[in-house]
């Protein structure tokens, strides 16, 4: 409790994961909170007469406080909840208690993010620039369940603070959280994105070519870059700052590190199996460090670490296994490093369907983030839930049926008792699917229009006010910050004519004559152009010093306009203003054609949202992959146990994989991976499992399968086999002599 040991009478604790299969199909919530019930031990932690309105009768404990249950040995202990007090309560002269609950209350926090494409326009919006190029960054929905993971304070890769300038976690997508991208694609190949891989805490990249653009706003002083690799990274990897045409560079090889000041090495230090690297350059020194302890020092030469850093560079060959890119301004000597201390408390595995790529993704506006999570495990089969150690983790069903298996139990050792049930919902005559298609128009300029006002018109002191943001069913990437104002001097008639980027302003007109109200000699209506959020806007215009018989349209010029206008006619007519973007996407629902499985039981439809789309071939792959695991399901139609007592071992975890054996007993050897722990504490310890079968394996041999083995004889080849068959006489006869 809080840090503060308590002795207990008695302790319950019960969890479960159920996301791995739908609802549908004998699945349940994607995401799982743990309980547990505790019962203080009387005299010791608490005394009988204790209350909570008394002080003096002893400890209270206060909901929210901190709590942790550990099962030891006397040699080894393991933790089995950690949470908070939810409800104490109890009884004068009796017992006193509380109930217990996990972390699942922090996934309420809000999770923000704009729409993004698997392949989204160039950062910058002017052809003659050197970076004027599509960008690679790749999608997933690991990218968001990362992105609800770290609203809440569960972090893969390390949190950033406010002297970070760039963030690229580098899960489910090269989108950076801190910054922004300027190209991205794999290293071998410009139209394609890094290459995914995984390890413990979930994606790495290799094959990787990357330009940052860190925020503004920096501190002048220290440059930090860090990175984490995983332990198959084989390959090098450099993360080069730029800052007043200086470079600074982290370089992660396979067995070295190295820093670098203008490509020249200035110190290094042994790999030694680390998974968090970090450097710090300085004024006039740097220092480099790894999570093992190793460190090095060296004085360097600088022009000066004043400037923001205005550039950073990500490069990785084919072995490269990284992730966790960081830049940061330490302001002081203790906030350096800080990432070496880095361990994740938030992983997911997506075993071999680390495919659960998108062509596109929607918009997340104030979105829970367990909302964001369940969405994806509905949609994906990938349960999420707290482990004993206050981790969160996901995982696909595919991760967790292909895992390592941690133990074998059995009826003569471990096995006390099992219960199973096999329901007709677990088993489906027909499976169909729908998705959401994402329908994109895109261009590399702002030229994708997304949003026309109304023609208003204002008189004398008239406001008004437009909020500009997407309907139902489209989401807009990279809306035009700024735009033209048409008329006055300076104004870009050429991008207007184009077709590039917002158009504001109106006409002044008495009913005949018209020109613009926004000139060098007059302005006539002032216009303010405002963002909310990531995709929401506000429009203001005003109309001011107008004369009598006026009035402002917000509008271009009518057909009819006789005088001379750099606006070409094609824009004539027009309502204001005009919003562009660089992509919107449309989404479609569409249906997948059903399979039939010829099982007993209802049809079921399977609803995969905009989550499993992919790229390319893999847009039928995904989906099909799945529906078709699904249908082997319905077919199969396994018992599942629900209630298996066993010998306590608090090693297990919800998502081991076991083998249970009872071939002498049952005839039957079962692949299952665990589902749900009961686990309890008061005279004894007990434990009962909730497991999902993945496999029988029968150790009986059935008439066909001696048959299909070679015992398919004729009933005269049988008896030629002997013994000699005899009649009832024959018999009595032989055996009366």
């Amino acid at each position: 409790m809080n840090g503060v040991e308590r002795e207990v009478e008695s302790w319950s604790i019960g969890r479960d994961l159920q996301g791995d299969l739908p609802q549908g199909l004998g699945g349940g919530n994607g995401v799982t909170q743990a309980t547990a019930d505790v019962v203080w031990a009387e005299g010791k932690s608490v005394q009988t007469n204790h209350n909570p309105w008394n002080p003096s009768t002893g400890w209270t404990p206060k909901p929210g406080d901190r709590v942790q249950i550990f099962v030891s040995d006397g040699v080894t202990e393991w933790v089995q909840f950690t949470g908070a007090i939810d409800s104490p309560s109890g009884e004068i002269l009796g017992s006193h208690g509380a109930s217990l609950i996990d972390d699942i209350d922090k996934l309420n926090e809000p999770v923000n993010y704009p729409a993004l494409l698997a392949t989204m326009p160039p950062l910058n919006n002017s052809p003659s620039s050197e970076y004027f190029t599509h960008r690679f960054p790749g999608l997933g929905a690991a990218f968001y369940a990362n992105l609800a993971a770290r609203a809440s304070g569960f972090y893969s890769t390390p949190k950033s603070v406010e002297a970070t300038v760039l963030d690229v976690p580098m899960q489910g997508s090269m989108m950076p959280l801190v910054g922004d991208v300027l190209t991205v694609s794999a290293g071998s190949s410009t139209t394609q994105p890094p290459v995914t891989y995984f390890t413990s805490w979930g994606d790495v990249v290799g094959d990787v070519s990357a330009r940052f653009i860190p925020k503004t706003g920096q501190t002048a002083g220290p440059v930090q870059i860090s990175l984490m690799i995983a332990p198959t990274h084989n390959g090098v990897a450099r993360a080069k700052a730029t800052i007043g045409g200086q470079d600074f560079t982290l370089r992660a090889g396979a067995s070295t590190i190295t820093a670098e000041v203008d490509g020249v090495q200035v110190a290094s230090i042994p790999r030694n199996g680390a998974q968090n690297i970090a450097v710090v350059f300085r004024e006039s020194n740097m220092a480099l460090r790894n999570d093992k302890g190793d460190i090095a020092t060296a004085t360097i030469t600088t022009g000066g670490l004043g400037p923001a850093v205005e550039m950073v560079q990500l490069t990785g060959d084919a072995t490269t296994r990284i992730a966790g890119l960081q830049v940061e301004r330490p302001v002081t000597t203790g906030a350096e490093f800080r990432q070496l201390n880095f361990s994740p408390t938030y992983s997911f595995s997506f075993g071999t369907s680390r495919v659960f790529t998108a062509l596109a993704l929607p918009s997340t506006k104030n979105t829970p983030a367990i909302e964001l999570l369940q969405d994806i495990s509905d949609a994906l089969m990938t349960p999420t839930w707290l482990d004993e150690s206050g981790k969160l983790r996901t995982a696909s069903a595919t991760a967790l049926y292909n895992g390592p298996t941690v133990a074998t139990l059995t009826t003569l050792d471990n096995i006390l008792g099992m219960g199973w049930r096999n329901d007709l919902l677990m088993r489906r005559s027909k499976i169909s699917a729908k998705y959401l298609l994402p329908v994109v128009s895109q261009r590399r300029r702002y030229g994708v229009t997304v949003f026309k006002g109304e023609s208003e018109a204002l008189q004398e002191g008239d406001t008004h006010e437009i909020l500009i943001e997407p309907e139902d069913g489209e989401d807009w990437i990279m809306v035009d910050p700024a735009g033209n104002t048409i008329g006055p001097e300076g104004w870009n008639s050429a991008m207007v004519n184009a077709g590039d980027g917002n158009v504001f302003g109106g006409i002044y007109t008495d009913g005949t004559n018209e020109q613009y109200a926004n000139l060098p000699s007059q302005n006539k209506l002032v216009s303010t152009y405002t963002r909310l959020d990531h995709d929401s806007f506000k429009y203001k215009a005003t109309a001011q010093g107008l004369e009598p018989g006026y009035q402002v349209e917000t509008r271009t010029l009518s057909p009819n306009f006789t005088g001379v206008t750099a606006l070409w006619l094609s824009w004539w007519g027009e309502n204001l203003p005009i919003i562009r973007a660089k992509a919107k996407i449309s989404w479609k629902e569409m249906i997948k054609d059903p399979i039939d499985t010829g099982a007993p039981g209802p049809a079921y439809e399977h609803d995969f949202g905009a989550w499993a789309t992919g790229s390319g071939v893999q847009e039928t792959n995904i989906m099909s992959n799945l529906i078709d695991g699904i249908a082997q399901i319905a077919v199969a139609g396994i018992p599942r146990v629900d209630q298996l007592t066993v010998t306590p071992d608090p090693r297990l975890q919800l998502g081991d994989r076991i083998k249970l054996n009872s071939e002498d007993f049952l005839g039957v050897t079962l692949d299952a991976v665990i589902i749900g722990i009961n686990s309890a504490f008061s005279d004894s310890y007990t434990q009962s499992l909730s497991v999902r079968i993945l496999k029988a394996t029968t150790t009986y041999t059935t008439y066909e399968e001696f048959n299909s083995d070679g015992g398919n004889l004729t009933y005269e080849q049988w008896q030629t086999l002997g013994p000699v068959p005899e009649t009832y006489e024959e018999f009595n006869d032989s055996t009366q002599n």
